[in-house]
Parts: C-alpha cells; structure tokens; sequence
C-alpha cells in the first residue's frame, strides 16, 4: 500500500473559512435510463463511493454549516449522506444550481457565487454539491487558478482570506486548499 502524507492545510480549521465543492456520486448513464436527466439516480459503483469519500471528510474533521446542492436526483442522494452525517444541518436545494446541459448558455459562475454570498456570516465551511462543467469553472472563477476537471465524486476545498466575509466573495479572491477523488483515496487505502 502506498503512504499518505497529509498537508496540514487539509484539516478542518475551524477558524478559517472554506468552500467546498463536491460534484455528485456516479450517476447511471442517460442512455441506459429510461426518463429525464433531472431524474437521474445514482449508479450502484457511485452509491459505494459515498462511503470512500465520506470516510476521508470525516478522518480530517470537515463539518460542514451549511449545504447546498442542486435539486436534481443524483445531487439529491449525494447531498442527502451528507445530511444523514450531520442531521442538525438541512439541505438547502437551489433550482438554479441544475444546469441540465445547459453549460455555456448562463453564467454558472453569478449564480454560484450568489449562493455563497447569501451564506450567514457565522458559517464557517459551505458545501455546495453540483454539478460539471459548474464547478470546474467556479472553483477557477473563485481561485484564477488551474483546476482539474472536477470527477464524479470529487472535491475541491478552497478558503477565504481571514478578513473576507461571505458577501464580499469575489473573483480570483480565494485560495484553493485541495483536490481530492475517490480513486486517489482508493490508491491511498483508506477505505
């Protein structure tokens, strides 16, 4: 097996303000459902990543203050682990964070970044569960910096600077802490 170094970065730290974004789980594949891409569920391999990427969150002591996820079904069974983890916390479901293919036709970015600075002020880490080419394109638009195409499952932590708040969130004004998938976490062993 190989050994994992952890980044100290990687930590919850209670004090410093964090975003995560987490794309849901693997869903079936539109041509092998019978019904529309909204309703979509997850697949049996992405129902068992849940639990890969879930274990990692806990082990390093993300507790999230706030979700949001988009209403479509596959987001739904994705956010909705989260909440059955920390049931004091409702999932908030945002019709304009499912793009049904319509990437390139709105600005993905205004409408994500309008979800975090309606976030209270008291919140220390939101988790936004969506949907790609969305969150590969916000987590660009928060950091300017290069981030990898977002896989199924996966998540990418950024932070705020200590004096922003979450309404004055902008553009290129936060720093990316990490990337993460279930198959690194899988090669790391800790499942």
């Amino acid at each position: 097996g190989g050994i994992f170094v952890y980044n100290t970065a990687m930590f919850h730290n209670t004090k410093k303000k964090q975003i995560i974004l987490v794309r849901h789980a693997k869903a079936i594949e539109l041509d092998d459902f019978n019904g529309m891409d909204f309703d979509r569920p997850l697949s049996e391999q992405g129902e068992q990543s849940l639990a890969i990427v879930a274990k990692y969150l806990r082990l390093i002591g993300v507790k999230p203050n706030r979700i949001v996820a988009s209403p479509a079904k596959r987001t739904k069974q994705t956010a909705e682990w989260f909440h059955t983890q920390y049931p004091e916390l409702k999932v908030e479901y945002i019709d304009k964070l499912y793009n049904g293919g319509s990437v390139g036709k709105r600005d993905g970015d205004t409408i994500h970044l309008e979800v975090v600075n309606k976030t209270k002020k008291d919140a220390t880490i939101l988790m936004i569960v969506g949907h790609n080419d969305d969150l590969t394109n916000f987590a660009h638009y928060l950091t300017g910096e290069g981030v990898p195409s977002m896989k199924k499952w996966s998540v990418a932590v950024m932070s705020l600077p200590d004096s922003l708040e979450w309404k004055d969130v902008k553009k290129w004004s936060l720093s990316f802490v990490y990337y993460l998938t279930p198959q690194f976490l899988r090669l790391e062993e800790l499942i």
